[in-house]
């Protein structure tokens, strides 16, 4: 079952559970943070994947289909570089999940 949340904002921070994955569209120049767990990532047009450890960040270098996985349960902050920046992102659980949740987002 797949779960779409349509985000309109410059940051956002969710927990994922392991095996969640979260697509962005187009997210050239969006900042990926780690803030727990590990994180694997991979990108339309980039031959490398990357993994971010916790308190680690990646900066999205491709227009096209990003795709962050957790690897272990995970907090991640995807934030706008640019103001004005909209987020799509789309949340695909490896089992149903009755929600996305979104986390306060602290300074």
């Amino acid at each position: 079952m797949l779960w779409a949340m349509k985000v309109d904002l410059t940051q956002l921070t969710l927990r994922l559970e392991a095996n969640d994955s979260l697509k962005l569209r187009d997210a050239r120049g969006v900042v990926i943070r780690a803030r727990r767990g590990v994180l694997w990532i991979t990108q339309e047009g980039d031959t490398k994947d990357h993994t971010l450890g916790m308190l680690e960040r990646f900066v999205v270098s491709c227009d096209g289909l990003t795709i962050i996985s957790a690897v272990t349960q995970a907090e991640v902050r995807i934030e706008a570089r640019i103001e004005g920046t909209k987020l799509d992102a789309v949340r695909e659980a490896a089992q149903p999940a009755p929600m996305i949740r979104a986390l306060p987002v602290s300074g």
